[in-house]
């Protein structure tokens, strides 16, 4: 009897293989991994998530036209080669106990290991903090081995 993959696992081969299509046609190549840096994996390319709180101060929420013009005019620029972006729902527990409860907007960044790669994220959390003042930030990267695109 022929198996299939299960549909998520498709999918996500799907969206690593379309990470790495993308690197070829832009002529992107890996960059060599960290050497002693397990953490981060081998594979030469990280994978960062941004998680941008969408309540600020007060219970105000940020506009979709204020994050329109965030993103053309901050995400973009600190990563011209490409990111995905999505509308999250999430949820903290604060110290009190209380749960708080959230739009979220997540950025994701597919790019071969790069030293400055860091300082563009930081700078694009410290602006998404300055102009929208009481959100909450998370950022995860991981290591991940060259992605490979799929382009009929």
């Amino acid at each position: 009897m022929l198996r299939f993959p299960r549909p998520w696992i498709l999918f996500c081969l799907l969206a690593i293989g379309s990470v790495s299509a993308l690197g070829a046609v832009y002529g992107v190549r890996p960059v060599a991994a960290e050497t002693g840096n397990q953490a981060l994996g081998s594979g030469g390319w990280v994978k960062t998530e941004l998680y941008l709180g969408g309540t600020q101060q007060g219970g105000q929420i940020v506009s979709e036209a204020d994050w329109s013009t965030f993103l053309a005019k901050v995400v973009t620029p600190a990563f011209p080669r490409g990111l995905t972006v999505y509308d999250a729902y999430g949820q903290i527990q604060q110290a009190d106990g209380k749960i708080r409860r959230q739009t979220t907007r997540v950025v994701v960044i597919v790019l071969p290991r790069h030293p400055n790669q860091e300082a563009s994220v930081s700078s694009v959390i410290h602006a998404y903090q300055r102009q929208f003042p009481g959100t909450k930030v998370m950022t995860l990267s991981i290591g991940v081995d060259q992605p490979q695109f799929f382009i009929p």
